[in-house]
């Protein structure tokens, strides 16, 4: 039968115990400070007091001090812990939270345990990337790298294609709804119209000369009934200059 710990007695606990502990723990430890809104009720932020060297270790160091959460992780709101902190501390209620968090250099799993101490909330979490993994757990990380890979070059693949079509030597543009609000317009286009602002107005809005020369109706037509439509050497009269002359041109 395994033998109980002995409390020590009141009193008896060294004043260096806790440092040493802290300074020991495998486990992160961090000591928040809220910061509160103009009105005081609302926690906008938390200001790191403290942070222990497992914390350190694995969060990377917080600058300054008085730096706090959010500026040193923008995307914890995303995530759900910037909630769960702020709940911990209004509640006063300890509570646990496992999340998987990937963003400002970080791509881990994480187990957190808070709890509200005075004017502080006192965190504690583990890595999990230090921990051995179950296979499902191994599983699930290596297809969410390889889904990271594919967006990744998808992304490449998009930004090499808006290259193209935005240096291209022909008119392009971009159309959203019955509106025709105008979402892309590249150089071509934007040369054709006096540099003009085109993008987030509509084609009438951008363009009032082409009124009664059959193009808007074209784009109702085309947008109307999902059917294509081409023409060759469609006479159009622009106001290139933004003067009010309009220059007859063929597309």
């Amino acid at each position: 039968m395994a033998a109980s710990a002995t409390p020590l007695p009141a009193g008896a606990f060294p004043a260096d115990l806790v440092p040493a502990l802290l300074e020991l723990s495998l486990a992160a430890v961090l000591l928040l400070r809220p910061v509160y809104g103009p009105e005081g009720a609302e926690i906008l932020d938390f200001v790191v007091d403290y942070l222990n060297p497992a914390a350190q270790r694995s969060l990377g160091q917080f600058g300054p001090p008085g730096a706090t959460v959010l500026a040193h992780f923008p995307h914890l709101p995303a995530s759900g812990v910037f909630a769960f902190y702020r709940r911990v501390f209004a509640t006063a209620e300890a509570g646990r939270h496992e999340v998987h968090y990937q963003a400002n250099g970080l791509d881990s799993y994480f187990y957190l345990a808070a709890q509200r101490q005075g004017p502080w909330l006192l965190v504690s979490f583990t890595d999990t990337a230090a921990q051995l993994r179950s296979p499902i757990e191994e599983a699930l990380r290596a297809s969410q790298a390889r889904e990271r890979i594919t967006w990744v070059e998808a992304e490449r693949q998009r930004q090499r294609l808006l290259g193209l079509i935005m240096q291209a030597p022909v008119l392009v543009a971009m159309l959203f709804g019955p509106t025709h609000q105008i979402e892309l317009a590249n150089e071509g286009l934007r040369h054709a119209f006096g540099a003009r602002p085109l993008v987030g107005r509509t084609y009438r809005e951008a363009a009032p000369e082409l009124a009664g020369q059959h193009f808007f109706e074209q784009l109702d037509e085309v947008f109307r009934t999902g059917e294509s439509f081409q023409a060759d050497e469609q006479r159009l009269c622009l106001d290139r200059t933004n003067s009010g002359r309009l220059d007859p041109g063929y597309y």
